[in-house]
């Protein structure tokens, strides 16, 4: 599949980027390169002993490549040939151009198209924008290669083909070892390892597939059939996902790990934008009429999903089939590969569009799954079939003397078609992103060389994993690539949110002296500041840092980044405090009391200073869980606040039975109580009057803002660098 790989490498320009610097470095991106070097270090991706110090990342809550085992054992082949995360990512991305273009190729020939038009038709379904656009953020759906076969399963059962048979004159579980068998397990294993969307939307089609090919036929084959095939895929999937499984059931599902309803309409699939042209067309008046729409809604997943002209014109045709076959029962408006195609190709819309059946799913079964947008790809596979079958069928009617023109004709479709499906907008900034990199990766070698292997460093700010967290000037998942350059140190960026190993966001929001000593306290040699987070550019957090630890930071080429030695200051806190009370420390900065929040307060929100949680109703919990064995004595510390500058009352109940009434408008009341937790969980009840919140489209109440829990341990460090203990 040459010519896919070709055409991807002239759309892009690869010619001008470095192979040991990735294409893209920022968002998603930085992920899939996290993920991939810790595979490669690590041999899986579950845990990654680097990352979380000091305790590890682990991913058991956050599955999101336990779908895509089929490529991470392609990321370890080529792990063979390169360890750099980097060169490993660009290969694989780069492969998934011919990949999907081969895998297209083989169902399209076995769907009985000609070779010729096979070719062309399987190098522009490689070519989608969606390839580009998915891009290196998004590797593994950028590897769509096991669409076509998903296709091909739910063509097969929509023909009641049989794809399951026994052997003759075998008997027993041997009899079930036919070629037709074998065959049909490979390509479910096949399409249950290569991603677990690409595998979800082949299911939801194989089952309609099932009912209808049932109810026009008038046999029960193929409700048997898909059955089996989508019992092959579940149960390739459930074993994939056995570990999180099993995690699930021995330590409960993360609160802090969710999708809304919301998301699956966000992400939904509009008409508009599957037959609207890519943008920044390389026609003006196609670029135009595309910005028009764009810029009246905010940017989403599914602009990414246009089909190009191509596959607009076999996407109409394969509708238009399905509703003559409706106006017209009994009548054979196309072939039946056609009729099948046009009928999953409006199941797969009606599904993933704005309002459809995915945003039933979402609201009343799970809204885990809530790309929907992403089954473009199976509408564009029956898309491109059909204007397959339509230029079959124009070459035989040209006949003999038309033959001659007919590779002409094809190399005008090919080319047509690539223009028209790709821009210069996919050509990635390789000098820009280039600089940035090797910046940061000379800074993490010069870091290396003073450390000692297997030293930690601590990431201010601490930002939680994963998922969306903007702070200032950084973006999402900035805080890992200290270790996409690291060797030898461990990181504390990448513990999961809300477990245990996630102390950084559960400790107390102690003052930056204080909470230096510590992370000093609790092993850590150094200290890494990401300026990007800072609206001062970290001046004023930089200067305590200097004053606590005593050393002036050594800088990172670009300037973004700044990093303090700390090991000097650890040997003075060693000499100056005697070694029960540093354990303490130690102790209660690594298994802190953690804030566990009801479901009334569900979302966190931050501003880059501050973080905070509403109340969607007047009445509320929370709990403060207690991990040791025996009591702890507290401080806890908030602000609680209202939506009106009208005074409301506040009650809280506490565990011992006492309450406290407050008085609180939207300016803030300060709130602070001592308490003895005992060991697990203490609930706090909060009940109030105010008013529901009438700037917000949401129902909301109460705000606790920078709620913190101190403890007794913490406060005899407040002295010696001159800060007053609260309470």
């Amino acid at each position: 599949m040459g010519l896919s790989a070709l055409g991807a490498a002239l759309v892009m320009r690869v010619w001008r980027a470095d192979l040991a610097v990735p294409f893209e470095y920022s968002g998603d991106a930085t992920y899939m390169l996290m993920a991939l070097k810790g595979i490669l270090e690590h041999g899986w991706y579950d845990v990654n002993p680097s990352l979380g110090a000091p305790f590890g990342q682990e991913l058991y809550d956050y599955p999101f490549l336990n779908g895509e085992n089929l490529n991470v054992v392609a990321v370890k082949i080529l792990g063979l040939f390169s360890t750099d995360p980097a060169v490993v990512l660009n290969l694989f991305f780069l492969l998934t151009f011919p990949l999907v273009a081969l895998s297209a190729f083989l169902v399209l020939r076995r769907l009985r198209v000609s070779r010729e038009t096979a070719l062309v038709i399987s190098v522009l379904y490689s070519l989608l924008p969606y390839h580009f656009l998915r891009g290196e953020a998004h590797l593994f759906l950028s590897a769509y290669y096991s669409v076509p076969v998903a296709c091909l399963l739910v063509l097969a059962v929509y023909a009641d083909e049989r794809l399951f048979a026994r052997r003759p004159g075998v008997r027993g579980l041997a009899a079930l070892a036919s070629r037709r068998t074998l065959a049909t397990l490979t390509l479910c294993v096949l399409v249950g390892s290569a991603g677990v969307y690409y595998a979800v939307f082949a299911l939801v089609l194989l089952a309609s597939g099932a009912v209808l090919a049932t109810l026009a036929g008038g046999s029960r084959r193929p409700l048997w059939t898909g059955a089996g095939v989508s019992a092959l895929i579940v149960g390739t999937l459930l074993v994939h996902y056995s570990s999180t499984l099993a995690h699930l059931v021995t330590d409960g599902a993360n609160p802090e790990i969710m999708r809304t309803g919301a998301e699956t309409e966000r992400y939904s699939l509009r008409l508009i934008q599957l037959l609207l042209p890519v943008s920044d067309h390389r026609l003006a008046p196609l670029a135009e009429l595309n910005q028009s729409y764009e810029q009246t809604l905010a940017p989403t997943e599914s602009s990414w999903a246009t089909l190009g002209l191509l596959g607009s014109v076999g996407f109409v045709v394969l509708v238009a089939i399905a509703i003559a076959s409706i106006g017209a029962p009994g009548r054979l408006v196309a072939s039946p590969l056609l009729r099948h195609a046009s009928a999953a190709t409006v199941i797969a819309f009606l599904l993933a569009t704005t309002g459809g059946l995915a945003a039933v799913v979402a609201y009343f079964v799970t809204p885990w799954l809530h790309g929907w947008n992403r089954i473009s790809t199976f509408i564009a596979f029956f898309s491109f079939l059909a204007v397959a079958i339509g230029l079959d069928r124009l070459r035989d009617r040209l006949g003999r003397g038309g033959r001659l023109a007919w590779p002409a004709l094809l190399g005008g479709v090919l080319l047509a078609g690539a223009l028209d499906q790709t821009t210069d907008g996919f050509i990635r900034p390789y000098g820009a992103v280039a600089a940035e990199y090797r910046s940061d990766e000379e800074f993490v070698r010069r870091i290396e060389r003073r450390l000692p292997a297997g030293a930690s460093v601590f990431q201010l700010p601490h930002v939680p994993f994963p998922e969306l967290e903007y702070v200032g000037r950084r973006l999402d998942y900035d805080s890992a690539k200290a270790y996409l350059h690291s060797d030898r140190l461990r990181w504390s960026y990448g513990a999961m949110r809300w477990r245990p190993a996630d102390w950084a966001s559960q400790a107390p929001e102690l003052p930056i002296r204080v909470l230096t000593t510590a992370v000093v306290t609790s092993g850590f040699a150094g200290i890494l500041v990401d300026r990007f987070a800072y609206t001062d550019n970290a001046q004023a957090l930089e200067g305590e840092l200097r004053g606590v630890l005593d050393a002036r930071p050594d800088e990172s080429p670009n300037g973004r980044l700044s990093f303090f030695d700390a090991r000097r200051y650890a040997r003075q806190l060693a000499a100056d405090h005697p070694a029960p009370a540093l354990a303490s420390l130690r102790a209660v900065t690594l298994r802190p009391v953690r804030v566990v929040w009801g479901p009334e307060f569900p979302t966190a929100e931050r501003d880059g200073l501050h973080s905070w949680r509403w109340s969607t109703e007047q009445d509320a919990e929370l709990a403060l869980e207690n991990p040791s064995r025996g009591p702890r004595d507290i401080l806890l510390s908030t602000m609680v606040a209202t939506a009106s500058g009208d005074p409301s009352e506040v009650r809280l109940h506490f565990p011992d039975g006492s309450e406290e009434r407050l008085s609180v408008t939207v300016a803030g009341t300060p709130f602070e109580r001592r308490m003895r937790l005992e060991p697990g969980r203490n609930t706090i009840q909060l009940s109030s009057n105010a008013p529901e919140a009438a700037s917000d489209a949401r129902t909301l109440y109460v705000r606790l803002i920078g709620t913190s829990v101190l403890e007794e341990p913490v406060f005899q460090f407040y002295a010696p660098v001159g800060l007053r203990p609260p309470g």
